[in-house]
């Protein structure tokens, strides 16, 4: 950032020493922005609040726009009209919000200190930062983005597009940088856990805090609340695990810290519940697969098998609703290989919204799409290599198939399609053929049949992998 915005504040020092105000415009720099992107809870807000405090000694002003909506865009330029004494209250409020808009930005295009007939010919201009926070539609930017002026702005948005400045461009600025922002590394994870949970001095190993931190998916927001939680439960880091591995829901929806910026539960930040029906269902099914590598050739080949209601049957309907997601970087996609990524939390919290049936109706749509992908074989063809590369791909899914089921074991049985125990079966197949892949050595246990709900699965024969020993056929007794 400093890269991006401070060089622009040094450039400005030595346009200003020439010549008044006007001149120096014309000689000055351009603009210089910044975008930082991503899901919410990455603490996008949080970044730019520190980087005001920590610059505010580059900066002779700073100003704070909420940007939610043009209603919020309206509110924050006619603080700053009255603040730098453009307009008066009154007057503000009376103002067309156009009017106003314009007065800022032309202040923004040449600031001075000293505004009216006592201000002197020649002064220096005043260097300025502009943070447009919670730019979610940056097409609304376009009518408040300053045209001309050496200021620096930093621009918030879910919506990785809003980094492509194509609001800014239109309004004649030539250079935008943007970030996308990721989860925290797991060292720096940790030590925002241990230090919100004043866990710092603590005898619990490292080892449990990577685990606290895995489970919330490095999210700032979610550790920082749950560290929050941590304390004020007066809870051990594995007391914490155990209590959240059974009550994920609770922790979600912990009211949030006061001290926070965005004063939002992690079960609310997202707000999916806003989605059009498309692009729920769409999220809901990503929420029951393995969230690292989605091939999107899984949510196309066998759309329109699905049953599941508002799940994108079409390849347009499908693109649309991938678009919407990817607005709010719900979920981020590598064009050149073809998959979406999805974070962790976020599938917990899809999940959690949905009632047992609604779950079971989005976990046999996941289990449909799978199948129908799957590359099942005569025996003869089981150690064909693109077959078992292919399977490599799909095995995660059907882990995470089994991490669903496994997870209700305090709960109702979801009463699954039984088309979920073929995968399993396929997959008792694969840790056949390749014995080292220890990770799946238990997918396929006896016991499924009694978590999934069926008395008819008696009738079914499953390969099953046991640890003492080689794979045998298991029957229902």
């Amino acid at each position: 950032m400093d890269e991006a915005l401070s060089a622009q504040s040094r450039n400005a020092d030595d346009a200003i020493k020439h010549g008044d105000a006007q001149d120096q415009g014309k000689d000055a720099p351009n603009l210089r922005a910044i975008v930082l992107c991503g899901m919410g809870g990455l603490g996008k807000s949080e970044i730019a609040i520190e980087y005001m405090h920590s610059r505010k000694n580059d900066y002779e002003a700073i100003f704070w726009v909420n940007s939610a909506s043009v209603q919020k865009l309206d509110v924050s330029f006619r603080e700053i009209a009255v603040k730098l004494g453009l307009q008066d209250e009154e007057t503000s409020l009376n103002d067309d919000p156009e009017a106003t808009r314009d007065i800022v930005k032309a202040w923004l295009a040449s600031p001075v200190r000293t505004i009216g007939a006592d201000a002197p010919r020649s002064q220096t201009s005043v260097r300025w930062l502009l943070v447009f926070d919670n730019a979610d539609e940056p097409d609304m930017l376009e009518n408040f983005w300053p045209l001309e002026g050496t200021g620096s702005i930093i621009v918030t948005s879910r919506d990785p597009l809003t980094k492509k400045g194509g609001f800014a461009q239109r309004a004649s600025l030539h250079e935008i940088n943007g970030i996308d922002l990721s989860p925290m590394i797991v060292d720096d994870a940790v030590k925002l856990l241990q230090n919100v949970s004043l866990r710092e001095e603590a005898p619990e190993n490292r080892d449990s805090c990577v685990k606290v931190v895995d489970l919330l998916g490095c999210l700032p927001l979610a550790i920082t609340q749950m560290a929050y939680q941590i304390r004020v439960k007066h809870l051990s880091l594995s007391e914490f695990i155990e209590y959240y591995e059974q009550d994920t829901t609770n922790f979600h929806e912990a009211a949030p810290i006061s001290s926070l910026t965005k004063q939002q539960s992690i079960a609310s930040i997202w707000n999916v519940e806003s989605l059009d029906p498309t692009s729920l269902a769409l999220l809901q099914v990503l929420s029951v697969l393995d969230p690292d590598m989605i091939p999107e050739s899984i949510l196309l080949t066998g759309a329109s098998k699905v049953l599941l209601q508002d799940y994108p049957k079409t390849r347009i309907a499908y693109f649309d609703a991938r678009a919407t997601l990817m607005k709010s970087s719900l979920v981020t996609r590598n064009v050149e290989l073809g998959f979406l990524r999805i974070h962790r939390i976020v599938q917990d919290v899809v999940r959690q919204k949905m009632n047992d049936e609604h779950l079971r109706n989005v976990f046999n749509a996941a289990v449909t799409l799978v199948s129908t992908v799957w590359p099942f074989a005569n025996v003869s063809a089981l150690c064909n290599s693109d077959r078992l590369r292919k399977v490599q791909q799909l095995v995660p899914h059907v882990a995470a198939f089994r991490s669903i089921i496994e997870n209700r074991t305090h709960s109702e049985p979801l009463n699954v399609t039984i088309a979920v125990t073929g995968l399993f079966n396929e997959i008792a197949w694969y840790v056949l053929l390749k014995p080292n892949n220890n990770q799946f050595t238990y997918m396929c246990q006896a016991s499924y049949p009694t978590i999934l709900g069926y008395q008819s699965t008696r009738r079914c024969k499953l390969f099953v992998i046991f640890s003492e020993g080689p794979p045998r056929q298991w029957r229902p007794r």
